[in-house]
């Protein structure tokens, strides 16, 4: 019963670190954010004493890792697009309709980050106890489907510390919200991508039919370690530190060479869409999660033959940026009017 009592709400920060009232809840799968102590335990010989001593005992940083996995939602997620790619989109209204589209895409998370918070029930009282995070950041982050699977959507955190003094947010479900899945799902490579007015469209893609699992995966560069006298043992911004990656895999059977392997063998770059179209929300707009990856290239493997069974292929990719259109767009169109 405790863990059908659990809460997870997350608010976008004004200022990084400073503690922000959750106002969006989600659904989530599993989560695991915790506290991570360095203890430092002084030694010091002295006479008649075999045993390390209490006093000597100094609690020096703190700090918050962990994530949470959750199905990826029809409406909402905009939030969480925002900070997995440090994002600058807005919703943008589609005709005269209840339809609005954010177009994120790659930007910088120096001054960007999250309050998380979540309820746990104490299994003893029936009391909910608020853990709330401030300071979140997106380490990495990747977006899942499978054969007759739900989307799924996985976040590494990294936060500044865990307080269970801020009051529980009252839950905010965005009521009557769906989730992708694999039905609704459509992967699609080659093609010529272009960037207009800031927004990135293909033409000319090929759908592969023969894919049972696509992941796409990004890991964000942030020192998470930046603690400095006076700071009472709390890190300050993780700011970025590094070039980040974007990665991915795709299974398939091989049922033509032409689908994956050609462009694997000869290491020629690729374009490629990954598109899951849901519920009509009006006119000629649907609620709809497009993954649009202008330029990666195929990491492996030749097909294998272990037996009777239908051949397969798995191929990692590698995105890479093409100096002309983003390394990715996540488009999100749903009835949310703001991110």
């Amino acid at each position: 019963m405790p863990g059908l009592r659990a809460s997870l709400g997350v608010a976008q920060e004004s200022t990084v670190g400073t503690i922000a009232t959750p106002s969006r809840s989600f659904e989530f799968e599993t989560e695991s954010l915790a506290l991570k102590k360095t203890i430092v335990q002084g030694q010091g010989l002295r006479a008649g004493v075999k045993f390390d001593r209490a006093s000597r005992r100094a609690f020096t940083t703190r700090d918050v890792g962990g994530g949470f996995t959750m199905d990826l939602p029809t409406k909402g997620a905009g939030i969480l697009f925002k900070n997995m790619l440090g994002s600058t989109a807005t919703a943008v209204q589609q005709g005269a309709t209840a339809a609005w589209t954010q177009n994120h895409q790659p930007g910088t998370l120096n001054g960007l980050s999250m309050t998380v918070q979540k309820g746990v029930m104490e299994e003893s009282t029936g009391t909910i106890v608020p853990f709330t995070y401030n300071g979140v950041k997106v380490v990495d982050w990747t977006i899942d489907s499978k054969v007759g699977g739900i989307v799924s959507l996985q976040l590494n955190l990294d936060a500044w510390n865990e307080v269970t003094t801020t009051a529980l947010a009252a839950t905010a479900y965005i009521a009557q919200s769906s989730v992708f899945n694999f039905t609704q799902g459509t992967l699609s490579m080659g093609g010529s991508p272009t960037t207009s007015g800031g927004i990135v469209s293909v033409s000319g893609g090929t759908q592969v039919s023969s894919v049972t699992a696509a992941s796409v995966k990004g890991t964000n560069k942030i020192s998470q370690a930046r603690y400095f006298f006076g700071s009472s043992g709390v890190k300050a911004e993780q700011i970025e530190n590094g070039y980040p990656t974007l990665t991915g895999q795709l299974a398939a059977e091989f049922v033509t060479q032409a689908a994956m392997y050609t462009a694997f063998a000869s290491d020629a770059p690729l374009t490629l869409e990954l598109k899951f179209v849901g519920p009509l929300i009006a006119s000629t707009y649907y609620y709809t999660l497009d993954v649009i990856i202008p330029r990666l290239y195929l990491d492996g493997e030749s097909p294998k033959v272990t037996g009777p069974d239908v051949v397969k292929q798995t191929c990692g990719f590698t995105a890479l940026d093409d100096q002309i259109n983003p390394v990715i767009q996540i488009g999100y169109t749903t009835t949310d009017t703001a991110v």
